[in-house]
């Protein structure tokens, strides 16, 4: 509906939906027209949620009434398949004007961006432009050259006057799978460091009408001259000038990060290299972490800030739910359309923390067995976070936003799986209920027997060494044990 009434030329479908049909319905018999027509897309919209899975769109929208309550946000929840889809949204967008949720809505994905970048890596790769274990180097320092030239305050010109002898060995797969040492420029690192110190964020709400180019992210004292191994979004902006270099984009803002996508899907994502949520949409995210007022929370609007957007190919996309859950069903579905199989499955069923552009998602499945296997990206940015997955078992996608950012991301975490097993239990006939917080569900399959002894986390001996990506398996009841002397 929402692309039928951006592309008409009908006057009726130039205003709001609820305002055509007040209008359409007093004037002419070619309005009538135009209110006939929208009345049979609304109807097709709604025979295709109930193709999906009928009497699953009312379930989805109890969650999302739920958890919106719950967490004083709005929730958005898309499902996707090739069976049909379904789509819920509850809460308040804006809480100066109480405008509610509408699934129309556009949310800022962050990190959800990166599986769109790592597969169209990925189809250069399929087509033969690119090999996985090329050196970034040659490709990407040609781009920073010529970005120096246009702009004399850049102090680099190629990876190694930021990073030295390092990034002369950095390669195509360790962008995609956060191997490099290159650093992040994001400084919310409570999970890593302890602290709730956050320098980043406080540079960006002290410049809130600043858009953050990937040379001045790149150029930060934390990530220039400095070489750190863990998740980075600098990754993806690297992978960002790969796609530069070998689409012949005139410069880093020009290039199109939606170039693989049907016209469809590509109409309905937008990508923020430069501005701020209220140049998308009119969602207005809310930042409630500790960071940098520890021991309170914050409640700051973002609405108006350049920097959540900060990240570019690694963070900058904006869609509904609805045309993110079918962006994820185009690169994990089983019939991938940005790329070929061949090169798709690389991104499936990651065995670690991360794999290809994708996280390994098993634990917020809420189920220990064969139903307990998703993967996909979770994104999380200044007053907006969400998650978006595909689930094998039943092949469909699921993407869940909300206009809020905690400390731990539980809103979407929880309303993801309270969704994904009011979906799988409707699949299968059952009742599954969830615990009102965390992800303990009903079980839909028996568990697998715990981890003997002496099998601790694929090779790592002593528990202690263990971490996320040396214990891949995160559907076990015991992840880790020490082995037998």
């Amino acid at each position: 509906l929402k692309t039928y009434l951006s592309s008409s030329q009908q006057t009726c479908t130039s205003a709001p939906f609820s305002v055509a049909f007040a209008a359409a319905a007093a004037t002419s018999s070619m309005a009538m027209g135009c209110v006939r027509e929208l009345l049979w897309i609304t109807v097709v919209l709604a025979q295709r949620a109930a193709s999906f899975l009928p009497g699953i769109q009312s379930k989805l929208q109890d969650i999302a009434n739920s958890k919106s309550t719950e967490f004083n946000c709005s929730v958005s929840i898309a499902v996707y398949s090739d069976r049909g889809s379904v789509s819920v949204a509850a809460g308040t967008i804006n809480f100066d004007t109480r405008l509610k949720a509408q699934t129309t809505d556009s949310y800022p994905w962050s990190s959800g961006t990166k599986p769109l970048t790592g597969a169209s890596i990925l189809r250069l790769v399929s087509d033969g432009v690119l090999g996985l274990d090329d050196f970034v180097a040659p490709l990407v320092d040609p781009v920073l050259k010529s970005m120096a030239e246009r702009d004399p305050s850049q102090s680099f010109t190629s990876m190694t006057d930021l990073w030295g002898d390092n990034a002369s060995t950095v390669t195509i797969r360790q962008c995609l799978t956060m191997n490099t040492g290159i650093p992040d420029f994001d400084t919310a690192e409570y999970y890593v460091t302890g602290s709730y110190a956050d320098r980043f964020r406080e540079m960006v709400y002290s410049r809130p009408d600043k858009s953050w180019s990937p040379a001045q992210l790149m150029s930060l004292p934390w990530v220039a001259k400095h070489w750190k191994n863990g998740y980075s979004t600098t990754n993806f902006m690297i992978l960002g000038f790969v796609l530069v270099a070998k689409t012949n984009a005139s410069s880093w803002n020009d290039l199109d990060p939606g170039m693989f996508l049907h016209k469809k899907l590509r109409q309905e994502l937008e990508f923020g290299s430069t501005g701020s949520p209220n140049n998308f949409t009119r969602v207005h995210g809310y930042d409630r972490t500790s960071y940098n007022s520890y021991p309170k929370k914050s409640d700051k609007d973002v609405w108006n800030v350049g920097g959540v957007f900060a990240g570019w190919t690694g963070a900058d996309m904006i869609g509904t739910p609805a045309a993110v859950a079918e962006l994820a069903w185009n690169i994990y579905g089983p019939r991938p359309t940005v790329l070929p199989q061949t090169v798709a499955k690389l991104m499936a069923d990651p065995q670690g923390f991360y794999g290809v552009a994708t996280f390994n998602l098993n634990r917020y499945t809420g189920q220990n067995n064969k139903y307990g296997k998703a993967w996909g990206h979770l994104g999380a940015t200044y007053g907006y976070q969400s998650v978006l997955a595909y689930l094998p078992a039943f092949e469909f996608t699921m993407a869940v936003a909300t206009n809020l950012e905690t400390d731990d991301q539980r809103q979407p975490a929880e309303t993801f799986c309270a969704s994904y097993a009011a979906v799988a239990g409707a699949m299968l006939g059952r009742d599954v209920h969830c615990s009102d917080s965390g992800c303990s569900c009903t079980q839909l399959a028996p568990s697998p027997p715990p981890v003997p002894a002496g099998n601790c986390c694929w090779g790592v001996s002593i528990c202690q060494d263990a971490s996320a990506m040396s214990c891949p398996n995160v559907t076990k009841t015991r992840g880790c044990q020490t082995e037998e002397v």
